[in-house]
């Protein structure tokens, strides 16, 4: 795994050496895979990393939220990395803006990427999507009616919007599998965010019952 993260990082040039980097970290299985990779690579091969890790407590599941910060915290503590923690209140946002659930913390999380990328003079966004979110990013778009041009999916790279910081995404070609298996590989124990299991979002639909029938159709 770090073989081949290594070589898509330096190949496509997606972090150079002593950059600053913010780092998006749920405590889920992705983000936390991506975090323990980046922050290796850069102790094995001393890229001179900064890295800067940004949690959002969304404030929609209590406790269990509160126990997912302190354990991005943690791993961010063991791994030597500076960790970022923010608590906001999306459901009185959603109410403001009219906002649903996941586009009003999507629109907050990327607000904060950029508050702490322009405070501590990042260059880089490096977020953990894989090639499952990539399958899962058209077959939504499809649902939604998108034009052809509409279907290419999430870009490797590109420049965040009125913002000099370029959004990675370090970890395109690998599935949400073999993530799990490196975090099983280094005794990593992930949280689970139990809204990924409500089928009222679309995307927890698509993928729940619609990939899992895709890929027996692929058999």
């Amino acid at each position: 795994m770090l073989a081949s993260v290594r070589n898509e990082i330096e190949s496509e040039g997606l972090l150079l050496p002593g950059e600053s980097v913010v780092v998006g970290i749920s405590g889920g299985n992705d983000s936390t895979a991506l975090l323990h990779i980046l922050a290796s690579l850069n102790k094995q091969y001393q890229y001179q990393w900064k890295l800067h890790a940004v949690h959002l407590n969304h404030g929609f599941r209590g406790e269990e939220a509160r126990q997912d910060a302190l354990y991005a915290e943690e791993l961010c503590r063991e791994l030597g990395v500076v960790f970022h923690l923010f608590e906001y209140d999306v459901p009185a946002y959603m109410e403001k803006t009219g906002s649903g659930g996941q586009e009003a913390s999507r629109d907050i999380r990327y607000r904060l990427y950029r508050e702490v990328g322009l405070a501590q003079g990042a260059t880089k966004l490096a977020l953990a999507h894989h090639a499952d979110d990539q399958v899962e990013t058209i077959l939504f778009r499809f649902v939604r009616g998108s034009r052809l041009h509409g279907l290419t999916g999430m870009p490797k790279r590109r420049m965040l919007a009125d913002c000099p910081i370029e959004l990675v995404r370090p970890l395109l070609h690998k599935t949400r599998q073999e993530l799990e298996g490196y975090c099983r590989e280094h005794q990593l124990v992930p949280r689970e965010d139990s809204s990924n299991q409500s089928r009222k979002y679309t995307r927890n639909l698509l993928r729940l019952d619609v990939m899992p029938l895709l890929e027996k159709v692929n058999d």
